[in-house]
């Protein structure tokens, strides 16, 4: 619908849609690429893959290219799995650096929250 779709009420309303399309894609890529591998067997047997690699990318893409609500939660997403689920579960090496870029972005656009009076 995305690709095919000529007629948006407003460029808003199209980058809205993007994001929520990337976010739903990099959401299903990261679910099914942590299955464990005898379910992984049967959700390929069904026509379903996942890749870290996409979903990170398209992760990475909603929250640093795209505006809006869908940004906000691809941020919030990305904050809670280098800082949690990687940490704690002991999957790999933590990413601190785009960590760090997110929070920089967002006290960039709001200044006045960290300040002290």
């Amino acid at each position: 619908m995305l690709k095919n779709r000529t007629k948006w009420g407003s460029e808003k309303s199209r980058l809205e849609f993007e994001a929520g399309c990337r976010l739903e894609r990099a959401y299903r890529n990261l679910f099914i690429s942590y299955l464990p591998p005898k379910l992984l067997k049967i959700v390929n047997f069904l026509g379903l893959k996942g890749y870290r690699n996409i979903g990170f990318s398209q992760l990475n893409k909603t929250a640093f290219e795209l505006r809006g609500v869908y940004s906000m939660i691809a941020e919030v997403s990305i904050l809670l799995y280098w800082m949690y689920v990687e940490t704690h579960g002991s999957l790999g090496p933590k990413n601190l650096n785009l960590c760090e870029k997110i929070i920089r972005k967002r006290l960039e656009s709001h200044p006045n929250v960290c300040s002290k009076n």
